[in-house]
C-alpha cells in the first residue's frame, strides 16, 4: 500500500521528483528561502542606496552617474563642491520632501532659484552647464 502511494506522488516516469517538489515542497521552500534572502539583501541593498548619492555627489563629478550625463553638478552655495555630510543630509532631506506630498520636489518648478525642500535644508544648489 505504501508503494502505491509514493507511486502516486512521484509518478512512474523520469522527472516524477521535480513534479512532487513544485507541488508540495516548492510551496514550502519560497516563504522559507524569501524569509532567508529578503534580510540579507536587505542588509547589502540599503547601504549601498543610502550611500550612492552622497558619495558621488561629494566626489569629483559633483554629480551621481544620470545627473553628470546631463550635465548637473550639485555644488554648496559658494558653488565649491560639497562634503559628504552635506550630501548625506540632502539626500536624507530628500525623503522629506516626497512625504509631504512632494511639495518639496514640486518647489523646484515654483522657485526662481530651482531649490527644492531638501536644497534648502541641505544648502546646495544644483547648476547646469
Amino acid at each position: 500500500m505504501v508503494g502505491n502511494g509514493i507511486r502516486r506522488l512521484f509518478g512512474r516516469r523520469r522527472g516524477g521528483g521535480a513534479r512532487c517538489f513544485a507541488s508540495a515542497g516548492g510551496i514550502l521552500a519560497v516563504p522559507v528561502v524569501a524569509a532567508v534572502a529578503f534580510p540579507v539583501a536587505l542588509l547589502v541593498a540599503l547601504p549601498l542606496v543610502l550611500l550612492y548619492y552622497p558619495v558621488m555627489e561629494s566626489s569629483r563629478w559633483q554629480a551621481t552617474i544620470g545627473k553628470r550625463f546631463c550635465g548637473l553638478t550639485v555644488v554648496n552655495l559658494g558653488v565649491k563642491r560639497i562634503s559628504f555630510v552635506r550630501a548625506l543630509m540632502r539626500h536624507l532631506a530628500k525623503y522629506l520632501s516626497g512625504a509631504l506630498f512632494g511639495i518639496g520636489f514640486l518647489m523646484i518648478a515654483v522657485r526662481s532659484d530651482r531649490r527644492g525642500l531638501h536644497d534648502l535644508i541641505a544648502g546646495t544648489l544644483v547648476l547646469w552647464g
